[in-house]
């Protein structure tokens, strides 16, 4: 069989598995941007290891042919195909190679397969998240997606939020410099799922680099939204994190003020 057989009937196997309660709350929760069958988490894991260990594609097929099944699945119209994608790519990841980066990843956000936050972090934080541990090079192709602001919004907000499994532990030297050019690159936009993802990763680096993230939301207070600022200082001292916010809060009143000032011009 090929890669998309095998997808098909990985797919046909979760017809019929979903609760119409968990459908109706992620769909309502997402804002309706994506369909569920309301297939709780669980289950689906268990429906994909069984599909992987009864069928040959775990067994016998090559290496490729499984990423190729994986990338298909994101091309489904469901939330739980597309998750059953990334849920065979977690089990690949050791095999994963640089090249992966662009051929599946970049390629499958730029496409818009992932075009949801749910679906976009499951990558980050089940396989993007582990490529990066494995070193500098991962590291610096994944940062990469942040460079271009025309680039997809979801691209983007991985190429931060895959970082944020391992910003909060040690790493190689210049680790934090190259998150904070990668949170740089995307705080140009003030786009709510990019200041999000932003801050959420600043939020783990602050953990081990709190003095380096501080004095980067300090010379950098005026392109952050309030809610991008909150998730980025949320784990931060009290003292700390009072001073950052009423920062902001004065950086966004004199925007403000500057702002009426040209329109009574």
């Amino acid at each position: 069989m090929n890669a998309e057989d095998f997808a098909a009937r990985l797919v046909a196997s979760l017809q019929g598995q979903g609760e119409k309660k968990n459908k109706d709350w992620w769909e309502k929760y997402l804002k309706h941007v994506i369909s569920f069958h309301g297939i709780p988490m669980a289950k689906l894991r268990a429906l994909v290891d069984s599909f992987w260990s009864k069928s040959s594609l775990g067994s016998s097929s090559s290496i490729e042919l499984k990423k190729d099944v994986a990338f298909e699945l994101w091309k489904c119209k469901f939330s739980e195909e597309k998750l059953s994608g990334t849920l065979i790519y977690e089990k690949l990841v050791s095999e994963l190679t640089l090249d992966d980066v662009a051929k599946y990843f970049a390629t499958a956000l730029r496409a818009g397969y992932l075009c949801d936050w749910n679906n976009v972090d499951w990558l980050c934080m089940k396989v993007l998240g582990r490529l990066v541990a494995r070193g500098r090079d991962f590291c610096e192709a994944i940062a990469h997606w942040t460079m271009n602001d025309a680039e997809p919004i979801w691209l983007r907000r991985a190429g931060v939020v895959a970082f944020v499994w391992i910003a909060s532990k040690r790493n190689y030297e210049g680790f934090a410099e190259l998150v904070l050019t990668a949170a740089a690159n995307n705080l140009k936009s003030q786009e709510r799922f990019i200041q999000t993802g932003t801050g959420w990763t600043l939020r783990e680096l602050g953990k081990a680099s709190q003095e380096k993230v501080v004095l980067f939301i300090e010379e950098r207070v005026q392109n952050f939204t309030r809610e991008g600022v909150r998730y980025a200082v949320e784990k931060m001292p009290a003292k700390v994190k009072q001073k950052l916010l009423r920062l902001h809060q004065e950086q966004f009143s004199k925007s403000k003020r500057a702002k009426l000032r040209d329109e009574e011009v």
